[in-house]
């Protein structure tokens, strides 16, 4: 009897070990998938964090990128819309605007370049004069287009497409809607070489 009680004493120590070390196991195992899952959502909440910081601080450069542009453009415009008020006594020939724009490209690294296009006889009235002559296309038009290379260098040139849907957006937009306009990036032959 004392051997078979022995036996049952082990068969009940050994089912209390057993059923034990399943239930710390199983403890074990839902402690560490919680831990897994909570470090899981902890981080991917981190990283979301860190997305939007970054994300937040890139367009805050990308914004004051684009409002030196566009307060130069707005400078420029208001600039040369005075050489048509008969209010204002500013007299500036081609010759005159074409320095201004050149110092503006000069001045601005970051600009691949700054144009003028100007509605035929709109600027001086002397378009018949200027046809042909560089940098003015066969119109004659008041339109020049200051450029900037990869190497810094900077060059007067014709610009192209100004009355072609599509391509030529960066004049049509503003001059059919009467607004500035900020356009999607696009190809355009800068000195020789297509730049986005």
């Amino acid at each position: 009897m004392a051997a078979l009680n022995k036996i049952r004493f082990k068969s009940i120590q050994l089912k209390i070990t057993l059923w034990t070390g399943i239930c710390l196991l199983l403890a074990a195992a839902i402690i560490i998938a919680y831990a897994a899952t909570s470090l899981r959502n902890t981080a991917i909440r981190t990283a979301e964090e860190q997305a939007v910081i970054v994300a937040r601080s890139e367009a805050e450069v990308i914004k004051a990128e684009v409002d030196v542009a566009l307060s130069a453009a707005r400078t420029l415009a208001q600039t040369l819309s005075a050489v048509k008020n008969e209010d204002h006594l500013i007299n500036l020939d081609r010759r005159d605007v074409n320095v201004i724009l050149r110092e503006l490209t000069a001045d601005n690294p970051n600009f691949t370049g700054v144009f003028t296009v100007w509605e035929p006889n709109g600027f001086d009235g002397q378009d018949p004069e200027y046809a042909r002559v560089v940098p003015y296309d066969g119109t004659g038009r008041f339109i020049t287009y200051w450029t900037r290379n990869k190497q810094g260098g900077i060059w007067i040139e014709t610009p192209v497409d100004y009355e072609m849907e599509g391509s030529g957006d960066y004049y049509q937009l503003p001059k059919n809607t009467q607004r500035e306009c900020i356009i999607d990036p696009y190809v355009y032959p800068v000195q020789g070489e297509d730049v986005r």
